[in-house]
């Protein structure tokens, strides 16, 4: 019949002659005429017209509910209009419809998972991953879900399934990330050197492998780390600057600030490596270039608080090193006041800021420190 025509030319994705068959549908039944409404409004949301989508399907009657692709079009045209309720009442009605495939429940985690319901969306991932043409996105979703939620147990074994399924460079950062975060440091540093072995070109992996060996001690491997990336990567300043904070743990201050005047170079935005150079001369006592570099900083980077707040500390180091310099504790005290104005949330201005106040102003101290503890 002209109905069923219109049916398969729908399953076979030829939209917009199953539209043109739908429409041309006269003097039908009610049955088919609700049959009709049902696909045309599925096909209003799959065109992303779903202002005509939802009075297609509300037309469509009882029908809506007894199919799980009508139901989550329609839940998906209530969430894009903007109406939440109605979207999360399609898919408690679409949870009742029996025998529905893994993908129908993976597109329900997924609007479950935009209006916020992440429970709700680990229940229908379950499901999907019971059905047998479970695909390897669903336990991905499952664990960025778990993640999410701080489950980082489930989230690391949900990694692990997807790269035992298909060991990707993504797949394996991923898990590289969870593990770290749970301590799982061999498992951590195990799954990068996979990632850069499949990805040699991938950033990312070079940069959280040495990280983590800084981290935890390992200089050494964390600047040979480095190094391997920008074989692989030379125009990398990301890890330019890496290599430049690894051989300033070395000590070897010279070369790190050679690596960080290159890495200066490389972009516009080099922020990063402004601040790392202005430490590495902090540190190896050039108190004056570090204090011409911060101020280079902070004029090209007026909006970047960890400016102004390294920039109060290294003045308080300084202050505190001559005490007889009045000028540089106020100074410092400016530089924390506008890091705090910059980003108020950041705990240690407010600490440094106390440490500053403690010798005259104690009651401010008290007000500094007790805002720190709050956050």
């Amino acid at each position: 019949s002209d109905l069923n025509l219109g049916i398969t030319l729908f399953a076979l994705g030829h939209y917009a002659e199953a539209e043109d068959q739908f429409k041309s549908l006269d003097g039908q039944s009610e049955r088919s005429r609700a049959v009709a409404n049902l696909f045309l409004g599925m096909i209003a949301e799959k065109k992303s017209d779903c202002n005509t989508a939802v009075p297609e399907l509300e037309s469509a009657g009882a029908l809506l509910y007894q199919y799980p692709d009508a139901a989550l079009s329609f839940g998906k045209c209530e969430y894009q209009i903007g109406n939440r309720q109605r979207a999360i009442q399609a898919l408690s009605a679409f949870d009742q419809i029996p025998g529905m495939s893994s993908s129908q429940y993976e597109q329900a985690a997924d609007l479950y998972t935009r209006l916020g319901q992440d429970r709700q969306a680990l229940e229908e991932l379950a499901k999907a991953r019971a059905g047998k043409d479970q695909a390897a996105s669903v336990e991905k979703k499952r664990a960025e879900l778990f993640e999410k939620a701080g489950q980082l147990d489930e989230a690391q074994s949900a990694w692990e399934a997807v790269v035992a399924a298909k060991p990707s460079a993504d797949a394996l950062v991923n898990l590289a990330r969870v593990a770290k975060d749970r301590g799982a440091l061999d498992l951590a540093m195990k799954s990068l050197q996979r990632a850069a072995e499949i990805e040699p070109d991938r950033e990312d992996s070079y940069l959280e492998f040495s990280s983590i060996c800084s981290d935890h001690g390992n200089d050494s491997l964390a600047l040979k780390t480095a190094e391997i990336g920008l074989s692989h990567i030379p125009n990398s300043y990301r890890l330019t600057v890496q290599k430049g904070a690894a051989l300033e743990k070395l000590g070897h201050l010279n070369d790190a600030e050679d690596t960080l005047r290159k890495a200066m170079r490389m972009q516009k935005d080099n922020s990063i490596a402004l601040l790392s150079l202005a430490v590495v001369q902090a540190h190896g006592g050039k108190t004056d270039q570090a204090e011409q570099t911060l101020a280079t900083a902070i004029r090209q980077f007026p909006d970047n608080y960890y400016m102004y707040y390294f920039r109060g500390r290294l003045l308080s180091q300084f202050a505190e090193a001559d005490s007889s310099k009045a000028n540089l504790r106020e100074g410092a005290m400016r530089s924390l006041k506008e890091s705090i104005r910059l980003n108020p949330t950041y705990a240690d201005s407010y600490y440094q800021l106390s440490e500053l106040y403690l010798p005259t102003e104690s009651d401010l101290s008290e007000q500094a420190l007790q805002k720190c503890l709050g956050l």
